[in-house]
């Protein structure tokens, strides 16, 4: 209850960070998922016939996995090659990540985001408030050890 944050400490914080209140920019993804390569090459071959992804599950029991969001930063770099190679609608070659082959479909291109001040003020808040609750306990403690004589065990 001592502790009281100034709402202009929470724009100047913002103001500062700014950079840690974005997203990069990103891509909706789905995917037909193998355990076989010869499996995975063949529902490649018939999407470069035409066909769309939805087909080729249809045609092959595949179930379209989706990803969500993927954004840049945030995966396997061999991922974010592939999916951000890919234009909006197109399908990946087979590509094997980990143990299994995967044809990824980019749905949309998500652009990168920056945050209001508005949208994080409350983690702002979060943030200061915990900044200053650690300072606050770190003075208490040494004006404990002043007073008192404690002993601290590491354990």
């Amino acid at each position: 209850s001592r502790i009281v944050i100034d709402p202009v400490e929470v724009t100047d914080f913002y103001q500062k960070n700014s950079g840690e209140f974005n997203e990069p920019e990103g891509r909706k993804v789905e995917a037909l998922v193998f355990s076989e390569q010869a499996k995975a090459l063949e529902v490649v071959d018939f999407l470069s016939k035409g066909w769309k992804i939805e087909e080729a599950a249809e045609k092959y029991s595949l179930t379209i996995e989706d990803f969500g969001i993927i954004r840049k930063g945030q995966s396997q770099k061999e991922v974010e090659d592939i999916i951000f190679g890919l234009q909006e609608g197109e399908t990946s070659g087979s590509a094997r990540i980990g143990e299994r082959y995967y044809i990824l479909k980019v749905k949309e291109s998500v652009a990168p985001k920056q945050y209001s001040l508005l949208e994080v003020q409350d983690k702002i808040r979060d943030i200061i408030f915990e900044n200053k609750m650690q300072e606050a306990l770190v003075k208490w403690l040494e004006e404990l050890k002043k007073k008192y004589y404690v002993e601290l065990k590491q354990g």
